[in-house]
C-alpha cells in the first residue's frame, strides 16, 4: 500500500510525494538450484491508483512484471540478467486526462552483485543492474542504473 506522504504541491512541476493512495498486491517467486548456483526469479504486481484530490486526477491501474536469471559463481558473487515489462491496464483520468492515455515500456540488462565480509556477523551486500528501455508508449524511454547497498548486523 502507498500512501499520500512526501511534500506534495500541485503547482510545481517536481514532488516528492505523490498525494494519492495506491494499492500493489504482488506475487513473487524464486528457484534457486544450489548445485549449479543458478537463479530464476520473477515477480508480478498490480497497483490500483486512486485519485490525488489537489488536482482531481487519478492515474490508471498498472501492471508490472520483473524478471531474473542469475548465475551464482561463488558464495560472493553473481552476474545475470534481469528485465521488465510495464503495462498501464486502464487510461488516466479526471480534470486534463488525455483520452484512453495508456503507458508501456519494456527494458532489460546485465546485473552483477558481491558480499563484502565486515566481520564475523555482519556483511555488505552491493549490487548494480542497468536496463535498457524500448518500446515505450506515453512514458519516457531511456537508460535506467541502479546501485543498492545493504548491511546486515
Amino acid at each position: 500500500m502507498y500512501a499520500p506522504t512526501g511534500d506534495y504541491d500541485k503547482n510545481r512541476l517536481i514532488n516528492a510525494g505523490r498525494n494519492h493512495w495506491a494499492i500493489e498486491p504482488m506475487l513473487s517467486v524464486t528457484y534457486l538450484n544450489e548445485d549449479v548456483g543458478l537463479e530464476l526469479s520473477g515477480a508480478a504486481g498490480i497497483t490500483f491508483n486512486f485519485e490525488n484530490t489537489d488536482t482531481d486526477y487519478e492515474s490508471g491501474d498498472e501492471f508490472h512484471l520483473d524478471l531474473a536469471v542469475i548465475q551464482h559463481l561463488s558464495e560472493n558473487f553473481h552476474l545475470g540478467f534481469v528485465g521488465y515489462a510495464y503495462q498501464q491496464l486502464s487510461g488516466d483520468s479526471g480534470r486534463g486526462a488525455p483520452e484512453d492515455f495508456k503507458g508501456r515500456v519494456y527494458a532489460w540488462g546485465p546485473t552483477v552483485g558481491g558480499m563484502i565480509s565486515l566481520g564475523d556477523t555482519s556483511n555488505l551486500y552491493l549490487k548494480a543492474r542497468y536496463y535498457n528501455e524500448f518500446d515505450a508508449k506515453n512514458r519516457l524511454e531511456g537508460d535506467v542504473w541502479l546501485f543498492t547497498a545493504t548491511v546486515n548486523f
